[in-house]
């Protein structure tokens, strides 16, 4: 294993024998990420499996939060080559919410992105971020919630952070109420 300040190659067999691994961790949770890679229940356990991923959740040491672990599936084609030159999915992730945190849209906390280097392994990358407990998606609120103040709450919110977006000259590709977290008991605290 070689370190850096926020980077680490990790050559290990995290999900398969023949994986090699680099890491990209935001300051200050490189040894928790490294001790985190180490867990068995870190790579085993699957809270959800989506159409191209895997998600975990699990606790982040002395941090005593919550992270969620999205383990990416290659999707098409492209991806066996994409990451090789620093645009895994991944990446994608984590660039996009690094740069809503940077304009004051709240999202999960990035913490790390990995790519798989091995042309053999299962996954193509892993995206490592903040877990918001006790949250539903906006999909879910909207069906839930009967009251107009709370559902009118919760799409001021909405509308407030795609402004937020749209005036820093960015266009969210992927902007639906699915990709968009609610506190129930909050609805204007969207991530």
């Amino acid at each position: 294993m070689k370190k850096d300040k926020n980077l680490f190659l990790y050559a290990a067999s995290i999900f398969h024998n023949i994986d090699l691994w680099i890491f990209r961790v935001k300051p200050g949770y490189l040894d928790q990420i490294e001790s985190l890679l180490r867990r068995k229940e870190t790579m085993l356990k699957t809270g959800l499996t989506q159409k191209h991923s895997d998600i975990s959740t699990l606790s982040l040491g002395p941090f005593n939060k919550g992270i969620l672990i999205k383990k990416i599936r290659f999707q098409i084609a492209a991806d066996y080559l994409r990451r090789y030159i620093g645009r895994s999915q991944a990446f994608t992730e984590f660039f996009a919410s690094t740069t809503l945190v940077s304009i004051k849209v709240r999202c999960p906390t990035p913490i790390s992105y990995g790519v798989n280097l091995s042309p053999f392994g299962q996954y193509e990358s892993l995206y490592i971020g903040e877990y918001i407990e006790n949250s539903i998606n906006g999909v879910e609120f909207l069906i839930q919630e009967k009251g107009i103040e709370e559902r009118s709450s919760f799409l001021s919110a909405v509308a407030q952070d795609l402004a937020a977006i749209h005036n820093n000259g960015f266009f969210h590709k992927d902007s639906h109420f699915g990709n968009i977290l609610c506190k129930f008991v909050d609805p204007t605290k969207i991530f």
